[in-house]
This record gives C-alpha cells, structure tokens and sequence, in this order.
C-alpha cells in the first residue's frame, strides 16, 4: 500500500476542526450555564430581598397596631414606653389593660413610668389576695399597679347582672306586660343593690356614700352592646375581618333607625335615676344621635331625584301629602299593617296641632 501525503493532511486539517468546534461548543455550554446560574442568584435574590421588605413591613403594621391599641389605654407616652419592650412585653401589657378597664379602672392612672433615664420605680405594692401585676411587666422604669380583689369581684358580679338583665329585655314581646312589669321589677331591685353596694365600698374606702356608677366597659355593655347585638341578629349590617361592624347594608337604614331606638328607648326608662354622670351624657348622646340619624334620613329619602321605589316594590320612597290633604300618625300604623305603607318609606303626616310631620316606616313602627 502506498502513503498518501495529501490524504493524511487532509484527515488531519479534518480532526482539527472537529476538535475546534466542539471546545467551542463546550464553552458556548459553559457560557449559557454561567449566565444562566447568575440569572437564577439574581432572581433569588430579588426573591429574598421582596420577602424580607414584605417582612419588615408586616411587622412595622403589627408594631403600629399594637401602639395603636395601647394608646387606647395608657395614653401615648406610655405606649411608646411600653412598645419599646417589646412584642411580648407590649401583648401582656394590652391585656392588663384590659384586665383595669374591665374592673373600673382607667388603664393609663395604673402605669408609672421613670425619667428616661431609665430609673427604677419603686415596685407597686402587691394588693393581699387581688390579682397582682406579673412580675415581668413591672421592669425597669415601667411599673403596674395590682388590682384589688374587692372592687374588682363585686362590682364585676353587680355589673354583669346588670348587663346580662338589659340585655333580657330585647327578647320580651312589647305586648306582654306581666313580663314587662317583672322585668322593671328586678331592674329595681339590682340597680339599688349595686348602689348599696357602692355605698359600703364608698365608705371602706374613707369616701362618702356613693351613687350608682359604671365602669367604661360596662356603660359600653348596657348601652351600646345590645344595639351592636340586635343589629347582627337580623343580619342588618356589614362586619369588618374583626367582626367589628363596618357600615349598614344598603336598604336597612330604617330598620337599623328603628332597632336603635328601641333599644335606647329602652335604657332610658330603665336607668332615669342612675346618678352616674358619664352614663347619662352617654345616654344622652344615644338620644340626640338617633334623632339627628333620622333627620338625614328624611331629608335624604325626600330630596332623591325622581322619587325612586322601595327595592323592587312598586312603593315610592316619599309619600308627601297633596294639598288640603290630612294623615295622621294612626293612619300610618295601620297602613304598615295593611301594606299600604312598607319598611323604609317615608310618609308625610299631620300631628294633632295640624303641622306637617314626617313619618319613617319600619318593620317595628312609626320612626318620627
């Protein structure tokens, strides 16, 4: 066999560039592996760094929320003390918060705090068989009063029958007056065993006699908890995350006027004589507002433009009285009996001097 010179050139010029394309194609590889690595450390990173703001942020809120809350109770120079604790130590402190309110106490004349310097208070004194502070709350400049166990016990026994009483009254029908006179009956009956009481506790304390009084949550109890209870019953209203109710629903004005009224229609026949001030300044605000309430609702119901229905009812909003025309308040009554009027109207009428009256119609009666 002969050698091929130019045959053995060309083999070789042939594996060389093989040889050649595939170290390029190994590089081109690792080119496209390395970029593609970078480009997955950068998205992770973005990643990281997305949860960590997300992080941050959800922890200033639950920061915020918690000073918010402390606020309520302690003031704010106090939150601010309190909160600089810590989570922990803000939480436990919210709860004591709420532990004084519930006795009858103002939750920011129980703290003491020192200079910023940070000085040590003198430890409060622990109260002999009430609930003292957790000794944990009560460091450094911060310190928390215990509470003591005779105020705390009875007035939360007196107070809680009280609540669980005006709340007993709601499911009594208007018509039953057996039920009704029993009702106001034991009504008397607590109300002057809780001023009795507060007169003892009045005088223990080196006082004079006492009045019937409430604690903050417990003038909450009697006169806007049965209003927030009853609305929520009849599925009147729109509840927040919290179940904290956020507005009324639409259409159910009237009603919720109406259940509104009955209940502080029913407080303020059942505590005329209570001589706790803040009590009655709140009562009376109830009152005020339930009028003002109706008010706007008359006016908003009239001035609609064109006098649209009621829903999908054939009824119009407002029914004024044409001219020469008279109604009376009793005429309404027995129109919501009949049909004739529904929930949610209003309806113009003359009282007994003969002025002109507006008349709200609800499932419960004649607002106005």
């Amino acid at each position: 066999m002969g050698f091929s010179l130019s045959s053995f050139l060309g083999g070789a010029a042939g594996a060389g560039s093989r040889g050649l394309e595939e170290r390029r194609a190994n590089l081109q590889r690792e080119k496209e592996t390395a970029e593609a690595r970078q480009w997955q450390i950068a998205t992770e990173g973005r990643a990281d760094a997305r949860a960590r703001k997300a992080a941050r942020a959800s922890k200033k809120r639950e920061t915020e929320g918690l000073l918010e809350k402390l606020t309520f109770h302690y003031g704010a120079d106090k939150a601010a003390a309190i909160v600089a604790q810590g989570k922990g130590y803000a939480t436990e402190a919210l709860g004591r918060g709420s532990e004084y309110t519930s006795a009858g106490y103002d939750p920011s004349t129980m703290v003491d705090i020192g200079d910023m310097t940070g000085e040590k208070l003198t430890a409060a004194p622990k109260e002999v068989g009430g609930i003292a502070s957790p000794t944990a709350l009560s460091q450094g400049a911060l310190s928390f009063k215990p509470i003591p166990k005779k105020v705390t016990a009875a007035k939360n026994t007196w107070e809680a029958k009280i609540v669980e009483h005006t709340e007993s009254k709601l499911f009594i029908d208007a018509s039953d007056q057996d039920a009704l006179t029993a009702w106001d009956r034991k009504n008397k009956l607590l109300t002057d065993g809780h001023a009795a009481w507060k007169n003892a506790a009045d005088k223990d304390a080196g006082g004079s006699e006492g009045q019937l009084d409430f604690s903050k949550s417990t003038r909450d109890a009697i006169l806007q908890k049965p209003i927030d209870d009853i609305l929520r019953q009849n599925n009147l209203v729109e509840l927040d995350v919290t179940g904290k109710i956020a507005k009324v629903l639409a259409g159910q004005e009237a009603n919720v006027l109406a259940l509104r009224a009955r209940v502080i229609d029913t407080n303020a026949k059942a505590y005329k004589d209570v001589k706790d001030q803040p009590f009655q300044t709140k009562l009376a605000a109830q009152q005020a507002g339930i009028k003002t309430d109706t008010i706007a609702y008359v006016r908003k119901t009239v001035n609609k433009q064109g006098n649209p229905n009621i829903g999908s009812s054939n009824k119009k909003g407002f029914v004024p009285l044409a001219a020469g025309q008279t109604r009376t308040r009793e005429q309404l009554e027995n129109g919501l009996k009949t049909g004739e009027y529904i929930p949610n109207q209003v309806v113009q009428y003359t009282n007994e001097e003969g002025g002109v009256r507006f008349g709200v119609i609800t499932p419960y009666g004649v607002l106005g």
